[in-house]
């Protein structure tokens, strides 16, 4: 009966969690303070709204090329990554270290977009509808960035504002930059 408890209580943290209004978490919160050492246009706010240029690349590809589409939810998707650089942009920018309705939205949004990404390119890539440099690259890129993630998570637990900032940004580029060359490759490299 003792494991069950554990288990509720693990769920719950995790609903806990996805559902907090905190910048972080409430054991590990973002630093209000952080609000004053960046601006609205530096390298780490900007990094958030690649989300943004990336869907809309996609797009427009999706749009003039429509037989590369990959597949029914190419649309839906480059949304997604609009929709996610906005979020990513209210909640790391907007609401730096402040409790917010961005927090958990950023986080079930990134959660569930990176979850339907992976699926996606898993089908994809087992129905042969990629070439193999891209079935290679989204692994490694999945990889590099929840590494700058976990290191953004590591310098507020450190109290370590510029490790945050390089690291958080890492985590944006690296996603972004990767759909930009995925997207580029699907639809304009070679059939």
């Amino acid at each position: 009966m003792g494991g069950g408890c554990s288990k509720q209580t693990s769920v719950l943290r995790e609903i806990e969690f996805f559902t907090d209004t905190e910048h972080g978490s409430k054991d590990c919160k973002v630093p209000a303070s952080w609000r004053q050492h960046n601006s609205l246009l530096s390298v780490y706010s900007l990094s958030s709204l690649l989300f943004c240029l990336t869907g809309l690349f996609y797009l427009v590809l999706a749009v003039l090329l429509p037989e590369r589409v990959v597949w029914g939810g190419d649309y839906v998707e480059a949304l997604l990554w609009i929709w996610c650089g906005m979020v990513s942009y209210q909640c790391d920018v907007v609401d730096l270290g402040i409790p917010s309705w961005s927090h958990p939205i950023d986080r079930i949004s990134a959660t569930l977009f990176t979850l339907m990404t992976t699926i996606k390119h898993v089908v994809c890539s087992i129905l042969g509808r990629f070439p193999l440099g891209i079935m290679l690259l989204f692994p490694v890129v999945l990889g590099c960035g929840i590494l700058c993630f976990h290191k953004s998570c590591a310098a507020v637990h450190n109290s370590n504002m510029k490790a945050y900032f390089f690291w958080h940004s890492g985590w944006h580029f690296t996603l972004s930059l990767c759909g930009l060359v995925y997207y580029g490759v699907i639809y304009l490299g070679p059939k």
